[in-house]
């Protein structure tokens, strides 16, 4: 089964916020840190197929510049047995 690349990058899943407690020494800590969304990515030249994930510090595509950004992505498959 193929996956269409879908050409829009604006729509490709970026990730959450989400808030994670810890412990810091005896008292517990909540931050929020940014939980990504692996997909499949594909650069310029027909030749470079990666899994990617957005950087919101950097404001880019790991594995891509903001100057050499991708130009298409699918959505990163699950394991078949994941659901059960």
């Amino acid at each position: 089964m193929s996956v269409a690349w879908n050409y829009d990058m604006a729509a490709a899943p970026r990730g959450e916020t989400v808030k994670v407690s810890r412990a810091v020494g005896k008292n517990m800590a909540e931050y929020e840190t940014h939980k990504p969304t692996i997909v499949i990515a594909a650069g310029t030249g027909g030749e470079f197929v990666t899994i990617t994930q957005w950087l919101p510090k950097a404001g880019r595509w790991e594995f891509f510049s903001k100057n050499h950004p991708p130009i298409c992505w699918q959505p990163f498959p699950n394991h078949p047995e994941a659901a059960l």
